[in-house]
């Protein structure tokens, strides 16, 4: 019996040995720091340390050793695309560093510089108004939309200047996309841009670090992850981090990733067309196709539906058209973007037709577009006859990495009088 529970002893003993060793883990590194940034050029770490001094992180002597000059009165650090380093002190005035010497940029007050993958240097100011740095000044958004909904913003994440990712005052996580910022899930402490991955990560109420998927609009925890973060930056999946205490950890999602917290491309995807809206009672028809294309090294190829099925998964000629039924729905926002305001349509066409496709290997990637192609017409009181059917061609290409899986999209078929809704859903 004793031999017996010797060898049960070893057995998880050796369980516990491997699990560990297979774990990725936050690994501390020497020195402290209050704030951390990585440059998007070359992955180099810059942090604020407890004296208030930008230190930058040495590979070969693994230590953080003087950046530019030690003036003792850093609050937060920052770098551009091109390896330019931003310092902002305790006051809020910004400085560049120039050879050493940190040169004021004047004009604001904030608490960060913050700098976007497409090389926009920007602050939030005293005034709670976002700035943009262009020839030595700061200016506003060109866009008004922009500043009337920042108020309350404390953070900015910049890919370009039609996708931006921000937190306010009360943790809100919130994206600008089509002329406009909308909630997403989530209330993070923090959030950091990866510019080479173009992901986004984040400091949660837990103080643990999560990364944002795009595809199921979820953050989803980092195995093995500390629960005593404040602040971090992230490059090329490599993160640097700092506690509750003012030590630093490294942690790097590519190492032993067994794939649970990364976005899997790879499954089966169902395209469903809804249905067909329509301002006018009418009689409807024309074609509706759903197609996939993926990359793999040596291209572009496209992806067959399930079951053999063809592409065009809705055909009816002129001699059959289906006349609308009355329903009235509101439409406030198209996928095309042909317009900005609501549009009631008064009428609708049940479609529910629906293709499957599946990505697996090589091709299950970022870089699949799933592309819907109508021809939709209508004729009849108001279209046909005296001014002819009205619609006609159109596509619409989504690539995977920004498609909201579930959502229904409405596409306004060349003018108010037509409009088609679709969704994507992963199924497996």
């Amino acid at each position: 019996m004793k031999i017996f529970k010797y060898i049960i002893i070893v057995v998880l003993l050796t369980i516990t040995v491997n699990q560990n060793v297979n774990a990725q883990t936050f690994v501390k590194v020497g020195g402290q720091a209050t704030d951390i940034a990585m440059s998007a050029k070359d992955g180099s770490v810059y942090v604020v340390n407890a004296q208030k001094n930008i230190k930058k992180y040495n590979t070969r002597t693994k230590k953080f050793l003087p950046f530019g000059a030690q003036l003792k009165n850093a609050k937060s650090v920052s770098v551009t695309k091109d390896g330019v380093v931003y310092m902002v002190n305790t006051s809020g005035e910004v400085s560049l560093d120039v050879n050493g010497r940190w040169i004021k940029v004047p004009g604001i007050k904030t608490d960060e510089v913050i700098c976007g993958k497409n090389g926009t240097i920007a602050a939030i100011d005293d005034r709670n108004k976002m700035r943009f740095l262009k020839s030595g000044k700061w200016n506003l958004a060109p866009n008004p939309n922009y500043n009337r909904t920042i108020s309350d913003f404390n953070q900015v994440n910049i890919i370009t200047s039609k996708e931006q990712y921000a937190r306010d005052s009360g943790g809100k996580f919130k994206q600008w996309k089509q002329g406009r910022w909308r909630d997403l899930n989530g209330q993070p402490n923090q959030i950091a841009l990866d510019q080479k991955a173009e992901k986004i990560y984040a400091v949660g109420r837990n103080k643990g670090i999560y990364k944002w998927l795009k595809q199921t609009q979820k953050w989803v925890l980092l195995p093995g992850t500390r629960k005593d973060f404040v602040a971090m930056a992230v490059h090329d999946g490599k993160i640097w981090a700092v506690s509750t205490n003012k030590t630093i950890y490294y942690y790097d999602t590519r190492e032993t990733n067994t794939g649970s917290n990364e976005e899997n491309y790879a499954g089966t995807y169902r395209v469903t067309v809804t249905k067909l809206l329509s301002v006018d009672e009418e009689r409807y028809y024309g074609t509706i196709g759903a197609y996939l294309d993926a990359s793999i090294k040596s291209g572009k190829v496209p992806i067959k539906p399930l079951n053999n099925l063809p592409n065009r998964l809705y055909d009816i000629p002129r001699s059959s058209s289906l006349k609308a039924k009355r329903k009235k729905v509101t439409v406030p926002k198209f996928i095309n973007s042909r317009t900005s305001r609501n549009v009631v349509y008064n009428y609708f066409v049940d479609i529910n037709k629906i293709r499957e496709f599946r990505l697996l290997g090589e091709a299950a990637n970022n870089k699949a577009d799933f592309s819907l192609q109508f021809n939709m017409k209508s004729w009849g009181v108001t279209g046909g006859g005296l001014f002819g059917d009205k619609g006609g061609y159109h596509s619409q290409k989504i690539n995977i990495k920004n498609l909201e899986l579930n959502k229904e999209y409405f596409f306004m078929n060349s003018s108010p009088e037509i409009c088609i809704g679709f969704k994507i859903e992963k199924t497996n």
